[in-house]
């Protein structure tokens, strides 16, 4: 199968992926929000920080290195496979050991079980951890929306129930259990590993050599952007940092699983380009054109809408959120504008760049949060506001001198993208000042949105640009592809 088409289905898989995943989390989310208090989000959200954090270490890289080695044997597979089990056995014990002086830490004597419960989740992320890299080599996004979406989708539900059913902050736990267990087990069925041959030590040095720089820059861009949360909860307290979390949820969190899924579907792509310097830049301005297509108007609406999205959907007693959600909506758009940069760098070879960027933004970050904090939660924002858009610059300046890549070239690439934005900003500010001020929030949130959407549609379908003819390409891509696969079948 052409690269080309690979690729537009892998973008197709991964829409259909996030759009399902994250309406499903949002509303999850929501409907938690109404049952649970502030407090009970800080509590897991302090939880999350260590069990992410040791999950991003789990694999110690050597899942990009599956996707970005061009001759892949039997014997690499069966000793990246055994090497990431032992390593979720090890960090599983650690974290199960150490909860109780995290809790005591944090002050708060319930912290030890639920990070006890919770770091059983490392385990079964390490179990799947070279299956699920396997499959995204192989471009087989399909299978791991499937994944993705039904547990997402079942362990949401599980919360909610729980949540009803007085569990408390319980529900949310639980929940993150039944989903990891349910990833696992439908990313091990599609894509089994047999061990045929036993560990290779050599071959683990070959595959952590490369691994290690690309784990590292994660692991220092995890804990740059997670600091926050721990000076949050130490020094304002679990609820401050509940009220914090749902706003980052809300307004920073699809922009983050966009670019987990994002750097593995490039990873492969780029790397298949890296020869041809003139398809690869195309394919760098084609990602960041259907990025910014999508999060730019949805963050720009929101922001427009906060108000009334918090008073209908979340209820007044999240209001408090107001500020941080408008911060975070527009520093998301910001940092999308990079998201196909990390990619690109390891793709060609490069990822001590992205371990040097990373470490960068660290040593600038962490100082600055510990002066932020002295102003409480405004000065944390005020640091998110300098800091985003600084390494965002950074990162794409470091590849456009990469791709020889003009700076105008890459802005003109995204102008279709941004006239639109604003003529729907125009449009959903002139309808609030001559008619939607005068009706409920519910009513004026729901028409807002509605006339957001189709202005913005709109203006696309009209705008003499390259966007209106690419979708084009992409649909009439995807629908050739689904009519030969009907006569395949009608002719077995």
């Amino acid at each position: 199968m052409r690269l080309k088409v690979k690729s537009i289905k892998s973008v197709f898989w991964i829409s259909i992926t996030k759009g399902l995943s994250q309406s499903a989390s949002w509303i999850v989310t929501i409907l938690l929000a109404r049952l649970l208090v502030p407090a009970d989000f800080g509590l897991v959200a302090i939880a999350m920080i260590f069990i992410a954090f040791i999950e991003m270490m789990n694999d110690l890289g050597i899942g990009v290195a599956l996707i970005q080695k061009q001759n892949l044997n039997e014997n690499e597979i069966n000793t990246a496979f055994i090497t990431s089990i032992l390593l979720g056995i090890f960090f599983t014990v650690i974290l199960f050991t150490f909860s109780g002086f995290i809790s005591r830490f944090f002050n708060n004597a319930e912290l030890t079980g639920i990070i006890q419960a919770a770091s059983f989740g490392v385990l079964l992320v390490s179990i799947r951890n070279v299956p699920i890299n396997l499959l995204h080599r192989e471009l087989d996004f399909k299978t791991i929306s499937f994944a993705t979406v039904s547990s997402n989708i079942i362990s949401g539900i599980s919360s909610i129930i729980l949540a009803y059913s007085g569990y408390k902050v319980w529900s949310l736990i639980i929940g993150f259990l039944i989903r990891e267990s349910i990833m696992t087990a439908v990313i091990t069925i599609a894509k089994p590993i047999k061990l045929k041959k036993a560990f290779d030590r050599r071959t683990m040095v070959k595959l952590t050599n490369f691994g290690l720089p690309v784990s590292g820059s994660r692991i220092i861009w995890y804990f740059t952007q997670n600091f926050d949360y721990l000076l949050v909860g130490k020094i304002l307290g679990e609820s401050i940092l509940g009220l914090y979390r749902v706003a980052f949820v809300i307004g920073r969190t699809p922009l983050k699983k966009i670019w987990l899924i994002v750097n593995r579907i490039l990873v492969p792509v780029f790397s298949r380009l890296v020869d041809d310097k003139e398809r690869l830049t195309s394919y760098f301005l084609r990602v960041n054109r259907y990025l910014a297509l999508i999060i730019v108007p949805a963050n720009i609406g929101l922001f427009l809408l906060a108000n009334d999205f918090i008073l209908v959907i979340l209820k007044e007693k999240w209001i408090e959120i107001l500020v941080p959600l408008k911060v975070f909506l527009l520093l998301s758009i910001v940092e999308s504008l990079s998201l196909a940069c990390a990619p690109l760098l390891v793709a060609k070879g490069m990822p001590k760049i992205n371990f040097k960027i990373s470490l960068l933004g660290s040593l600038l970050f962490i100082p600055a949060l510990l002066i932020g904090i002295k102003f409480k939660l405004i000065g944390i924002l005020v640091v998110w506001a300098v800091y985003l858009p600084l390494m965002t610059c950074i990162k794409i300046s470091v590849v456009l001198k990469k791709l020889d890549l003009p700076f105008l070239t890459y802005l003109n690439n995204l102008r279709d993208v941004f006239t639109s934005t604003f003529i729907m900003v125009l449009g959903i500010l002139l309808a609030d000042k001559l008619y939607l001020s005068e009706i409920t929030s519910s009513y004026r949130l729901f028409l807002s949105v509605v006339l957001g959407v189709m202005i913005y549609f709109f203006t696309i379908y009209i705008w003499p640009g390259k966007l209106k003819v690419e979708i084009n390409d992409i649909l009439t891509n995807l629908i050739n592809t689904k009519s030969k696969r009907k006569s395949k079948l009608a002719n077995a």
